[in-house]
């Protein structure tokens, strides 16, 4: 690589470092707290308001029906964890 464009790849790649560095500071500690309170205060039930079918097979026939697709979850564990 020439000098002159080894030089210009430094200056770029260090403006960029700087840019990202300063858009950084948008997000300081109070910003990530607050957002942070945001999550925690959501609905982490929303998940038990699906639907659930108690079969594949009635899950297949109600997406035939109304058109839709079909989700598949599977887990392994106590989904109230959330390790699943």
């Amino acid at each position: 690589m020439k000098p002159f464009a080894r030089g210009r790849l430094v200056a770029v790649v260090v403006g960029f470092a700087l840019l990202s560095s300063l858009l950084a500071g948008e997000n300081d500690t109070s910003w990530i707290t607050k957002q942070a309170a945001r999550l925690r205060a959501g609905d982490t039930d929303e998940w038990r308001k699906i639907p659930w079918a108690k079969s594949l097979s009635a899950a297949a026939a109600e997406a035939r029906e109304e058109g839709r697709l079909l989700f598949i979850f599977s887990h392994e564990g106590n989904i109230d964890t959330g390790r699943c």
